[in-house]
């Protein structure tokens, strides 16, 4: 139209080498934790937890157990994590 060639794009398979699809991400464990909100990744490479008023921690990924960190009186919204392990915690 208005003179103009289509030209064919390049015919490239998306999903070769390093980009081939995977399924990992549906066949990874489930944990079951009630309200979680916010994550982090604390130096020792265990995962923390806000759920409501706790924060867990997720310490042995193989053996997927949570343990209570801390609880309070009120809601945790966010969380933080220091590289000398110290947790802020905004409530």
């Amino acid at each position: 139209m208005f003179g103009l060639h289509r030209i064919q794009p390049a015919r490239i398979s998306l999903l070769d080498g390093p980009l081939c699809p995977n399924d990992m991400l549906e066949q990874a464990a489930a944990l079951s934790i009630e309200e979680p909100d916010d994550i982090c990744v604390a130096p020792d490479g265990s995962l923390l937890v806000s759920s409501g008023k706790k924060i867990l921690r997720l310490k042995d990924w193989a053996k997927y157990s949570l343990s209570t960190v801390a609880e309070f009186d009120h809601e945790v919204t966010a969380l933080a994590c220091r590289k000398d392990g110290v947790i802020a915690v905004s409530l």
